[in-house]
């Protein structure tokens, strides 16, 4: 201890004492130095929220957002001009293709009327349809009356009926329509004329193939004015109410009316009412 104490008092141990204050200063001096240099920097980065902006910072920071909307804003555009010229390039090919197929399709429209007129037509001369050769009276359409008059003996196939200048019950296949000798004779319908001849009963004679099966006879005439052979269309004239036979006297001037279908006798009213 007493060494201890007796160096301290020695003039070694002061230098040394000064020694270490000094480092010790130095020491706290680079530190203090070192803490200001950070602390301002700190302060040079840090911005102060009331104090107003300048001008020109301003300007330049909306110069710069500007630019950067304007490149987005271009580069939004390119994407939507080339999203149409795409479509528009989709759209040329589409119609180009769909051309293509209506092409494809006129020819083929084309050479099927080219083969439906080879059909239709053998050297030049036109195939008649089976609609054509089917076509004449079916017993539907009305047919029109040959004279205008009253009905003195009716159609009757069902019972018998009375025929004076014969005095006698009998069927009648036809009727007589009164008619003053020389009225004028039409035909009921279009037709072609298959028979004329002379008939002790019925005089003169005209049988008219309407088609079909019906056959349509015009009795007690004069004047024929068509041939057989010849084709007639409905309400054409072909004679003329002629003089009555000795077998309907009494009946009176008239014009027998008479049809039948295949054959078979048919009551002329029933088509033309």
């Amino acid at each position: 201890m007493k060494q201890v104490w007796g160096f301290l008092k020695t003039k070694g141990f002061y230098i040394a004492l000064g020694t270490g204050l000094l480092a010790f200063a130095g020491l706290m001096a680079m530190y203090d130095y070192k803490g200001n240099k950070e602390s301002a920097m700190q302060n040079e980065q840090a911005i102060d929220l009331n104090q107003p902006v300048q001008s020109g910072d301003m300007d330049e920071s909306f110069d710069q957002a500007l630019q950067e909307d304007d490149v987005v804003a271009n580069s939004g555009n390119d994407a939507v001009v080339t999203s149409k010229e795409a479509e528009e390039e989709n759209s040329d090919l589409d119609n180009e293709v769909a051309g293509n197929s209506d092409a494809w399709k006129e020819d083929e429209v084309s050479d099927k009327t080219v083969e439906d007129d080879e059909t239709v037509e053998t050297a030049g001369v036109p195939v008649q349809s089976e609609a054509n050769e089917l076509s004449g009276y079916d017993g539907t359409q009305v047919l029109a009356w040959p004279i205008v008059g009253i009905i003195v003996m009716p159609y009757s196939m069902d019972q018998t009926i009375y025929f004076s200048t014969l005095d006698c019950y009998r069927c009648n296949p036809g009727m007589m329509i009164a008619g003053n000798e020389g009225d004028a004779v039409y035909a009921i319908y279009d037709g072609t004329v298959c028979e004329i001849k002379d008939s002790k009963e019925f005089g003169k004679t005209v049988t008219i193939d309407l088609g079909n099966g019906y056959m349509a006879t015009y009795g007690q005439m004069q004047n024929v004015s068509v041939s057989e052979g010849d084709t007639i269309a409905k309400a054409q004239q072909i004679g003329e109410v002629g003089p009555v036979s000795s077998y309907y006297e009494k009946e009176g001037s008239h014009l027998y009316f008479a049809m039948t279908k295949d054959d078979e006798p048919v009551n002329p009213i029933v088509y033309m009412q």
